[in-house]
């Protein structure tokens, strides 16, 4: 039997703190002329994406800014909030274990699954859904939308030309 304490089922691959410093070091190495483009100051809002342990998100609050992180692991979060981070975690059960290591969760509860064990129907689709706005609601209150369209965009994608 399925239990909320037991589902969603653990993922094959986990994430360490301590593996990813090792071996994911490369993402902050390379960051750093993005984070000199990016050029982070006091009072911007940035949101952080798959922020794995938090160097580059203590780096941008550093720099003043108002910077949020979002990962999907608990012990990425539990890192980055160590460094200073405000965290969000997107989940799809209340009280999940990744809910509880960010300072906001956002619970798109979706119920069960058609296929059990599924995650890509219901809970990824309700999760993309979330992004969507979340990034949506940033490209409106930067000014990049004039009534139902997008603006001030450079066409970069084969599709959009």
């Amino acid at each position: 039997m399925t239990t909320l304490e037991s589902f969603p089922p653990k993922s094959v691959q986990r994430w360490s703190a301590d593996d990813y410093a090792t071996n994911g070091r490369f993402v902050t190495d390379l960051a750093g002329p993005i984070l000199a483009m990016l050029a982070p100051a006091k009072g911007e809002r940035i949101l952080d994406l798959g922020c794995g342990h938090g160097v580059l998100t203590a780096e941008i609050a550093a720099a003043g800014a108002d910077v949020l992180g979002v990962d999907l692991s608990e012990e990425l979060l539990a890192a980055a909030r160590a460094r200073g981070a405000r965290t969000i975690a997107i989940v799809n059960v209340p009280h999940a274990p990744l809910a509880r290591e960010a300072d906001l969760a956002i619970v798109a509860a979706t119920g069960s699954e058609a296929i059990q064990g599924s995650t890509r129907m219901r809970a990824g689709t309700a999760q993309k859904i979330v992004l969507n706005a979340i990034s949506t609601g940033a490209m409106v209150r930067l000014g990049k939308t004039y009534g139902n369209r997008m603006v001030d965009l450079v066409a970069t994608n084969a599709k959009l030309r």
